[in-house]
């Protein structure tokens, strides 16, 4: 299974953007995910599902077994936490038609989000 990762900045500058991009692709890949590529060109490698821009997009490539929601928790602790470590960092997560975004919003809301989320995907994967 495949995640489309979107990072932005709060003050949209695209080397910002960049940099920030090949932060958390650093996480992922030193994570237990199978593999972190770059988008290209506003489109998402073969597999992977919904749009992204160039500057700012990932494509994760998570087991897609009887593992994922402990690939989908580990992804988005991961991301998270790297949200926390900087001001104004935002990331959106899609998978199939779900999308997961992810502020600095308050800890209990966002655990909300990312369980409802974690919970549509694992549903839509075992019908």
């Amino acid at each position: 299974m495949r995640a489309v990762v979107q990072v932005e900045a709060e003050d949209g500058d695209l080397e910002e953007r960049e940099r920030l991009t090949r932060l958390l692709r650093n996480e992922l890949l030193a994570a237990d995910v199978d593999d972190v590529e770059y988008a290209r060109d506003g489109h998402a490698p073969d597999g992977a599902k919904g749009s992204v821009d160039s500057v700012g997009g990932l494509v994760v490539a998570l087991a897609d077994s009887a593992v994922l929601s402990a690939a989908l928790t580990g992804l988005t602790q991961i991301v998270r936490g790297w949200i926390t470590r900087g001001r104004g960092r935002r990331v959106s997560i899609t998978i199939d038609d779900h999308v997961l975004e992810l502020s600095d919003a308050e800890p209990a809301q966002q655990q909300q989000l990312v369980d409802a989320f974690i919970t549509a995907v694992r549903q839509d994967r075992q019908n």
